[in-house]
């Protein structure tokens, strides 16, 4: 009995025509080409190993945006991103736009791009920035700040004079007006002592 013969059957994928604004940056481009030796074969191009000129290359950055090409076919970009891969037909006389694509197919780099995408993960890299205060935010560490701050003290204790009165003076010999009856003879005491207290004899032998 012969084997079944397995069909892969691969799906028809739609077909339209250029819509405005892929027809725009792609005459964008061509118009470019028409006049420019580095970008009028871009295939070529890059098979010398050369880069398109600047203006060129933001023209092909363009058309890259909406049209690509896989397997030497050419897709909408746009549909592509709506997970819905689409054919387009580009006009025969687009040359340089055919092989535009060709070429990035193959690996050409175009500065632009590689610019903008370098800036776009710059960016994702870049720290988040959160105000609002229930976003979770890691404590920063501070270096230590010595701050002293001054207190009253809970009690203020009023000072307390005490005039002892010179024997010398002649006014010692009347009492104070404002004192009690024996504190001028306390005074005259605590004077004696501190008299006699100064005088310290020390033996003959004593060596200081």
């Amino acid at each position: 009995m012969p084997a079944p013969i397995i069909v892969n059957s691969q799906p028809v994928l739609p077909v339209r025509e250029l819509e405005a604004d892929e027809e725009y940056v792609m005459e964008s481009f061509e118009r470019h080409a028409d006049h420019c030796y580095q970008c009028n074969d871009p295939f070529r191009t890059h098979q010398e190993g050369r880069q398109l000129c600047d203006r060129g290359d933001q023209y092909a950055t363009d058309v890259d945006k909406y049209l690509y090409s896989k397997n030497s076919k050419s897709y909408s970009t746009v549909d592509r991103e709506r997970n819905q891969p689409t054919l387009v037909k580009i006009p025969r006389e687009c040359i340089a736009t055919r092989e535009l694509l060709l070429a990035i197919e193959d690996g050409l780099v175009l500065k632009h791009k590689a610019k903008a995408q370098k800036l776009l993960t710059d960016k994702s890299n870049a720290p988040v920035i959160s105000y609002d205060r229930s976003y979770p935010v890691a404590p920063r560490r501070s270096s230590t700040v010595t701050e002293i701050i001054e207190r009253q003290p809970r009690t203020i204790k009023s000072r307390r004079v005490i005039v002892y009165p010179s024997p010398h003076r002649g006014s010692s010999s009347r009492g104070s007006p404002s004192r009690g009856s024996l504190y001028d003879s306390d005074a005259a005491d605590r004077i004696e002592r501190v008299k006699e207290s100064s005088r310290i004899y020390r033996p003959a032998e004593y060596h200081r």
